[in-house]
């Protein structure tokens, strides 16, 4: 047999795996966000040294060109100074790699050059060095590249200009580099770029022919040699991607980015970062997060280890405890378990039903007879018997009958909120008759009512409920039960269906049996598991449940009334309702299955109880 533990042991291990898994979960979520994060980062930070490095080639050019032009123009409160020895203005301009400097007017006359045999000559004359000169007349910066320029031999020239003001009129500064200057202060500027950056801690720059012949980076054990890359460089510059790379015996994370010089060479330029180091604070976040994960996770299962054994288990013991007395003939045992409005009801019920039946026992102790009379009131008073039970509630209508065959009846049904927001209702059969039956039917609905209200799903209490109703049951007696709890918001009813008759579904589209899985009955082997199964009510939709009196009615013939008759008699039922409140609509459907019941056995004899639970879903809008 297999090993039965605590209520509290099973709901603090059960609630100890839904923790451990939704905390597992949300590590794991925070991790991968971290850890995309933190990719994310590696990848902006390299992005961002490659524009810089890049565009840095430019601005050095133009720094300078710059200060070329600074010392070109002599300011003096605001007024520039012109050279009248071209001699003055070769030396100021001396040093660099520019293949001319011009001072030039505003009409294009040359007015110093560091080529004398151009000093006079005119922009004017020649429709490129016009459109260059009204360009520079604008204003601002130019940079512009020809590629022939007639007044230097016809060569392609990279140009630069800048406007300056005289009190005269305006003139400009023409700064001009030749193709291979130009390319050597390109490459120049980009191997400096490389050789003094460093990216983060350890990460750095490589600056390096197609073939990724470095030509450039701080790393001096690279200085010169070939890499050997894992991925196309080409693929990874176009697409943008940071690859994983081994360099130096380090993992390193990579992005690349093609260039193109002035002599269209291309080259790459590399930004590497370590990947330690890029996961070093990733990492730290990540062990923090498990430390706060396995502190919450110990002090939630220790608070909830407290609150289960203060609220319920130990609550569910003292009622057990007493069913069991109970169930053994000590009819002075009382139920003393009033901590919750759950509890209290419930040991109210209790101690109702046995003071009621050790009253009658005691008066009618000799009478067989009224024993059953006496038992079948201790049987009517332990069912739920005020209709509407809850007038105050617009969300759902109920009503619920049971017509015993005999004295004394083996089904019951039973209905109570477990909060707010959830209702549960049962209906099921006990196998037998009589005072033991009815005893069973008392255990079996205190059993699956004080594990209902604790909380557990459906599945659960049917579980516990099976082995609490083996225990002690000499009898070999049994129960088939239908276990429904109805979520008032939603309309969805999560249920066990343990060997008894299937529902029947009311809504829009008619009348239909709900075919369901059938569990194995309550009570007649310990160990048994349970399903849970899910169905949706729509608002205005109804569910009604019967105990198999109704769908097994003979009549005089021999003839059974059947599922065909039930489906029958509520389609002609629903047909005929009017009422806008869902409580009386509940008890005209009894009612009329009922005495359609009653037609069609015409005066035969009742050969088993008829039980009929009837909840309409009206929602919350």
């Amino acid at each position: 047999m297999k090993k039965r533990r605590h209520i509290q042991q099973i709901l603090i291990r059960g609630i100890a795996l839904i923790v451990l898994a939704t905390l597992t979960a949300a590590l794991l979520v925070a991790s991968i966000m971290l850890s995309q994060r933190s990719m994310q980062q590696a990848s902006e930070l390299l992005s961002g040294h490659l524009r810089d490095v890049s565009g840095q080639v430019v601005r050095m050019v133009e720094d300078d060109v710059m200060a070329l032009m600074a010392r070109v123009a002599s300011f003096d409160e605001g007024t520039v100074v012109h050279y009248a020895d071209n001699e003055q203005f070769k030396q100021t301009v001396k040093g660099g790699q520019w293949s001319v400097v011009e001072l030039v007017d505003e009409r294009g006359e040359v007015l110093n050059s560091t080529d004398d045999a151009r000093v006079g000559l005119s922009y004017q004359d020649n429709a490129q060095t016009k459109a260059f000169l009204d360009e520079a007349l604008k204003g601002g910066f130019v940079a512009t590249s020809v590629d022939s320029w007639p007044l230097y031999n016809g060569a392609r020239l990279h140009l630069f200009s800048m406007r300056l003001p005289d009190d005269g009129g305006d003139c400009i500064v023409v700064v001009g580099c030749d193709e291979a200057s130009y390319d050597l202060m390109w490459r120049f500027n980009l191997a400096e770029g490389a050789l003094y950056r460093r990216i983060g801690e350890r990460g750095y720059l490589v600056y390096c022919t197609d073939e990724l012949f470095v030509l450039g980076t701080m790393e001096s054990k690279l200085d010169g040699t070939q890499i050997t890359l894992a991925h196309d460089p080409s693929k990874v510059a176009e697409e943008g991607l940071m690859v994983e790379e081994r360099l130096l015996d380090k993992d390193m994370y990579v992005r690349a980015l093609r260039v193109t010089g002035p002599n269209n060479l291309s080259y790459y330029l590399l930004a590497t970062y370590p990947v330690e180091e890029a996961q070093r604070s990733l990492r730290r976040t990540q062990l923090a997060l498990l430390a706060y994960a396995g502190v919450l996770f110990v002090g939630l299962l220790f608070l909830l280890g407290r609150l289960m054994r203060r609220h319920v288990s130990s609550r569910v013991e003292t009622v057990n405890r007493s069913l069991g007395a109970l169930t053994n003939g000590a009819l002075d045992e009382r139920v003393h378990v009033r901590d919750s409005i759950e509890f209290a009801e419930l040991s109210d019920g209790i101690n109702a039903t046995v003071a009621k039946l050790e009253d009658l026992i005691e008066q009618e102790a000799h009478r067989l007879d009224t024993e059953l009379v006496l038992a079948r009131t201790i049987q009517k008073t332990s069912l739920p018997s005020i209709f509407p039970p809850f007038p105050e509630r617009r969300d759902f209508g109920l009503f619920a009958s049971m017509d015993t065959a005999k004295e004394v009846g083996g089904d019951f049904y039973d209905f109570f909120l477990i909060s707010d927001d959830q209702l549960a209702f049962i209906v099921a059969d006990v196998s037998d008759k009589g005072i033991p039956a009815a005893l069973f039917m008392m255990r079996a609905k205190a059993a699956i009512k004080a594990l209902a209200v604790s909380g557990l799903p459906a599945d659960e209490v049917m579980r516990r409920a099976n082995d609490d109703l083996y225990a002690n049951n000499e009898a070999g007696m049994f129960v088939t039960v239908w276990l429904g709890m109805l979520d008032l918001v939603t309309g969805v009813v999560e249920y066990v269906h343990a060997g008894h008759t299937c529902p029947a579904l009311i809504g829009k589209e008619g009348v239909s049996i709900v075919r369901q899985r059938r569990d194995f009955i309550v009570g007649a082997r310990s160990g048994m598991s349970y399903h849970r199964q899910e169905l949706r009510l729509a608002p205005g939709d109804a569910l009604f449940l019967y105990s198999d009196g109704v769908t097994e009615a003979f009549d005089a013939d021999g003839e059974m009334y059947g599922s065909e008759g039930l489906e029958r008699a509520l389609a002609n039922a629903v047909g005929a309702t009017t009422a806008d409140d869902p409580n009386v609509d509940c008890k005209a459907l009894c009612l009329a299955v009922r005495d359609d019941v009653a037609a069609f056995a015409k005066g035969t004899e009742q050969s088993d109880d008829i039980t009929m639970l009837c909840i309409r879903f009206e929602g919350t809008a």
